[in-house]
Parts: C-alpha cells; sequence; structure tokens
C-alpha cells in the first residue's frame, strides 16, 4: 500500500535483488511513494492481487502508475506488477498532483536494491531523461499540478542509447 511513513511493504520478506523498487515523490515536507514488482508471470494488464489501485491521500501529493498498453489505461496504481522478462526497454506511464507550488523531486526509495535494473525517468514536456539508480529528477509545480501522461518510467538492464526512449 501506498504510505507517507515509507515503511510498507507489498509481499513481506520477498526481497531479491532487481525484484522490487519503490519511486518516490517529494516535495520538501511530504513524500509518497509508488511499488514496481517484477514477477515471472505478471502480465500486461491487471493481476488480481498484484497490481493496487491507488488510494487518494489528504496530504496533497500523489504518486501512481498506469498499464502502458491500452487495457485499463483510466486506473492509478500504487503498486504494479510487471513482466520479469526485461529483454528492451520497458516503458511504464507515471502520473502525480502536488497542491504545493515549488520542486518536486522523483527518485528511487531504495537504489541500492537494484543491482542491474536501470531505473530512468522521462519528462515528456522537457525531453529530459534521468537515470534514477544515481541521481533524482527534480523539477518545478505550479500550484494545484496534475501531471497524467508527463512523466514515464524506463527500465532496461542496458545503459539507454540515443535511440531510446
Amino acid at each position: 500500500m501506498q504510505t507517507t511513513a515509507g515503511t510498507d511493504d507489498f509481499i513481506p520478506n520477498s526481497y531479491i535483488d532487481d525484484s522490487k523498487f519503490k519511486l518516490r515523490l517529494t516535495d520538501g515536507d511530504k513524500r509518497t511513494t509508488a511499488g514496481v514488482y517484477l514477477y515471472s508471470f505478471a502480465t500486461a494488464c491487471s493481476d488480481a492481487g498484484y497490481d493496487t489501485g491507488m488510494i487518494p491521500f489528504a496530504s496533497g501529493l500523489t504518486l501512481y502508475s498506469k498499464f502502458s498498453d491500452s487495457c485499463e489505461s483510466d486506473v492509478k496504481l500504487a503498486n504494479q506488477a510487471i513482466s520479469s522478462d526485461i529483454s528492451s526497454p520497458v516503458t511504464i506511464p507515471i502520473g502525480l498532483t502536488s497542491i504545493k507550488e515549488g520542486n518536486l523531486s522523483i527518485g528511487l526509495a531504495n537504489p541500492t536494491a537494484l543491482s542491474t535494473l536501470k531505473v530512468y525517468v522521462k519528462d515528456n514536456q522537457s525531453g529530459d531523461v534521468t537515470l534514477l539508480n544515481e541521481n533524482e529528477y527534480t523539477f518545478y509545480s505550479g500550484e494545484q499540478a496534475s501531471y497524467e501522461d508527463r512523466f514515464e518510467l524506463v527500465l532496461n538492464y542496458e545503459t539507454l542509447d540515443a535511440n531510446h526512449p
């Protein structure tokens, strides 16, 4: 589940390198997370018992992922299972909302859990691509901002080249 405390886990005691990570959004005062879990049996659409919908919080700061295929494109996810078969770059749309004007940062809550998987965030508005394993991505947000299609994650085991993303 999504929490502002950062102490939650989707499946307790299930840690394996590169099997999960938490994306974190911070505004200086508050933070929220969304989980991505890699399983061999996960599909591109909803996986009952693994994909969980987002519950809006009164904090005014939300972060969620969405299915990358056309299935259920309006569902906002707090936790998303994807196939662990990443033989080419995998793209996951992410969205966020903030009621506070100022800098927002997207990063990984647990970057050391990823030994070989590279997680990039692409800002479709500015064209910036940041490797979240090494740095957070910070951008300026206006008050009452909602970004449905501005950002996406790109997952790959190789360093991305100029052809992608």
